[in-house]
């Protein structure tokens, strides 16, 4: 007999609930205790299936939230590394002052071959103030 898809999150549902509760519970326990919960008859491979797609999902969502985490702060150091180029991509003498590149250690001091307008697709009726060879 075939779960619809409302029974299935429900089930999954009072999954998680039972491994919180208790994280060691077993697959045979687990199964009495949907069989109450619902009363009806469940396989125990069906269970066990359903309990490691539980326990795989909230994996899933944890390594996901860590992600998160790190491409925020990629996000971050790329935002301050290309405001600081567009600073000294747009500098212009009447500006006033040295350029931005001479006034401080440039955040990327590796660009190498690559000019900050390619690197950015910045239009390229300006030049960089010296070029980045």
């Amino acid at each position: 007999m075939r779960i619809v898809p409302a029974l299935d999150h429900k089930i999954r549902r009072e999954i998680r609930d039972a491994r919180a509760k208790d994280p060691l519970i077993s697959v045979v326990d687990l199964q009495e205790q949907l069989e109450k919960q619902f009363n009806r008859t469940f396989s125990r491979k069906y269970i066990a299936k359903l309990a490691f797609r539980v326990e795989r999902q909230a994996l899933q969502d944890a390594d996901r939230t860590k992600i998160e985490e790190r491409i925020q702060f990629t996000r971050e150091s790329y935002r301050m590394a290309r405001e600081r180029l567009l600073k000294i991509f747009y500098w212009k003498p009447e500006d006033g002052g040295n350029p931005p590149a001479q006034t401080g250690p440039l955040l990327l001091p590796s660009l190498g071959q690559f000019r900050v307008g390619q690197l950015f697709d910045l239009p390229s009726k300006r030049r960089w103030h010296r070029d980045v060879r």
